[in-house]
């Protein structure tokens, strides 16, 4: 997705990350790299705006 469209506070569905499909974006880390917060294990991860193909809300 374009990072111009990805919002810090909303949750997504993320590509390519296994059984790791939602997750809520907590900060930007980049240009196009966001921190997403894994609601399963509840650590945050780096995702590329590639990986994420829509915003859920």
């Amino acid at each position: 997705m374009d990072p111009k469209d990805l919002h810090v506070g909303h949750r997504v569905a993320i590509s390519g990350f296994g059984s790791f499909g939602t997750g809520k974006i907590e900060r930007q880390a980049g240009a196009e790299k966001f921190i997403v917060s894994n609601p399963r294990t509840k650590k945050a991860e780096q995702v590329d705006a590639e990986q994420i193909v829509r915003e859920l809300d």
